[in-house]
């Protein structure tokens, strides 16, 4: 086997509140009908890779169960290999640990090249140029790096690079970045250094077993002849509740960053065989993504809606997220507003108005005057929820909560 693609798909997602709470991040809905994951297996299937194999971990289930072997994105061809690797005894210490757990695994497919990948970012690749690049250089380690703004570089891995594009200093979430040039989250190593690192690295006590963390300050520090393989479109970390909500956002602007109607790198998920959305009555929708199955009777403004969604009369939906086989009843009126699936917004609930006040449990998390509420709650006929509002998974809402309240199930 010449390539093998690993994606790392055991993230808890903790930044993501209540969205994740019994839900592994790369199972997050996005885009209505897609799961995160689905990118990074699309971006797969696009590149013709020839062995994959998936490495779960936190709330397995409904990940493994979405995957399906790899048949919607066609994996299961005679000349493919997929498989799932989930933790052996132990849980994954870290991304390099997960790898490490699989080494024998590995060793079996024999690859020349091993491309680590991340189940936890929105973006559209081509992996085969960062291959061939990786070729061009005679290189061992390539990691894929793009720049954000300035102000964002702290949360990620930071690259400064000389003229030949060779990594000559990389740092993990510096406090005070020296680049904004950042890593991707997706490594192409031949397998033997790789391996050899992973073996070294695991009887390292004070490693954190990670390969932001401790592998690539290694590869670096060793001066290994290791290179930024610079990506220059779209990529999101959505990994915040922020950049969740700005992504979705970024779907129904003017001039779309993500293009998701490009029928030459079409997203892959599994399908749910549903009709085509409806608008009934005075149901409107501007600078709207409304996903199939659904129904809409009330208006809708920047805003995206999940599969089966039913949006009642005189509801209206400004700049919100709305999650599959949810319900905002008549008259309701939501505005920056994020929900899991089959959320139950009953009739005349007002949600996301007031001021922006820190929520009182995770003032880091519940940001931006987004309100956000987890799957299966249900909010009361008539209640009213302010902004920066976290609402727990199966929750019932009845009442009146002002800004920055965090609501617990009974």
């Amino acid at each position: 086997m010449k390539v093998l693609a690993l994606i790392l798909a055991g993230g808890t997602g903790t930044r993501l509140g209540v969205l994740t709470e019994t839900l592994a991040k790369p199972s997050v809905y996005f885009g209505g009908k897609y799961r995160i994951i689905d990118f990074a297996f699309s971006n797969c299937a696009h590149s013709q890779l020839e062995g994959i194999a998936i490495l779960p971990q936190y709330r397995p289930v409904e990940l493994i169960s979405h995957v399906a072997m790899g048949r919607p994105w066609d994996f299961v061809r005679r000349t493919s290999y997929f498989a799932v690797l989930p933790p052996h005894k132990e849980w994954y210490q870290g991304t390099a640990d997960a790898v490490f757990q699989n080494i024998e695994y590995i060793d079996y497919l024999k690859p020349d090249t091993v491309l680590v990948l991340s189940a936890d970012h929105v973006y559209l690749m081509d992996y085969r140029p960062l291959l061939k690049y990786m070729d061009l250089k005679n290189a061992r380690a390539v990691l894929a790096a793009t720049t954000v703004p300035w102000e964002e570089a702290s949360r990620y891995g930071t690259v400064i690079i000389d003229e030949h594009e060779r990594i000559m200093e990389f740092q993990e979430k510096p406090a005070e970045p020296k680049s904004n040039l950042v890593n991707m989250g997706i490594y192409a190593f031949k397998w033997h250094y790789l391996r050899d690192l992973l073996l070294e690295d695991s009887v390292r006590e004070e490693s954190s077993h990670d390969f932001g963390a401790d592998l690539w300050p290694r590869v670096v520090g060793s001066g290994e002849p290791a290179y930024a393989y610079r990506f220059d479109g779209y990529w999101l970390d959505v990994g915040t509740i922020k950049s969740f909500w700005e992504g979705h956002m970024d779907l129904v602007a003017p001039f779309p960053r993500l293009n998701l109607y490009d029928p030459r790198w079409k997203i892959y998920t599994n399908p749910a065989d549903l009709p085509s959305p409806i608008f009934l009555g005075a149901g409107s929708a501007r600078s709207a993504l409304v996903s199939e199955g659904s129904v809409v009777k009330g208006n809708l403004l920047r805003s995206v809606v999940g599969l089966q969604t039913f949006i009642d009369d005189d509801a209206e939906v400004v700049e919100s997220v709305i999650g599959p086989r949810s319900y905002v009843g008549k008259g309701a009126k939501l505005y920056r507003v994020i929900t899991g699936e089959s959320v139950f917004i009953e009739e005349g609930v007002v949600i996301g108005e007031g001021e922006d006040l820190p929520n009182e449990v995770a003032p880091q998390i519940y940001t931006d005057g987004i309100t956000v509420i987890g799957r299966n709650a249900s909010i009361v006929k008539g209640s009213h929820l302010g902004r920066q509002v976290a609402v727990q998974e199966g929750a019932v809402v009845n009442g009146v909560y002002g800004s920055g309240a965090f609501i617990y199930r009974q």
